[in-house]
């Protein structure tokens, strides 16, 4: 595959090049994007944590911690190590699931509106479609611009086949015919 980044020295293409292979579900080059970027600006902590998220589809959900930890220490702010530990613990006790019943904790606690479509994300992950999709009105609701993408969002492909996604796609004025990468 040719690289599509266009700009070798810049940690924002390097970034976007990530976001577009990980959309693909091409989760290797998206690493390798990622930690160029990170390479370039070893403070781009967009790429670290989108980083995590291509490890975690890529089966190695330990690595995905560890980044997610290295990522808080980093910062120095002692509230996102606090977090990232408790969903640490989580996963470590429970597994993904674990995680990310304590992530939707975290994200209740923290702000429920503002986060309503990660929300509903994990909700997807977690096989909970109603909840699901409950947070993904909210979200269209509140006008969340991250609804934009959705068609091509790697943590809502189990909510794909349901006919409120459709119909939400339609609403948020999305392409509704079908997509050839999922």
């Amino acid at each position: 595959a040719l690289p599509i980044c266009l700009m070798p020295n810049s940690a924002v293409m390097h970034h976007n090049a990530g976001q577009i292979y990980q959309a693909a579900r091409r989760y290797d080059e998206a690493i390798a994007e990622y930690s160029s970027a990170l390479q370039l600006d070893p403070t781009f902590s967009s790429s670290g944590v989108f980083m995590a998220l291509a490890y975690m589809h890529r089966g190695m959900p330990d690595k995905a911690m560890d980044l997610q930890m290295e990522a808080a220490v980093a910062t120095g702010d002692p509230t996102r190590i606090a977090v990232l530990q408790r969903l640490t613990d989580s996963y470590r006790a429970n597994g993904l699931e674990g995680y990310l019943r304590e992530l939707v904790v975290v994200e209740m606690e923290d702000n429920p509106d503002r986060d309503a479509y990660r929300i509903a994300e994990d909700y997807a992950q977690l096989g909970q479609k109603d909840l699901a999709f409950q947070y993904l009105d909210r979200a269209y609701q509140l006008h969340f611009s991250d609804l934009l993408s959705m068609n091509a969002d790697p943590e809502l492909d189990s909510l794909r086949s349901d006919p409120r996604f459709l119909s939400l796609r339609r609403r948020v004025g999305l392409p509704t015919q079908s997509l050839e990468l999922f």
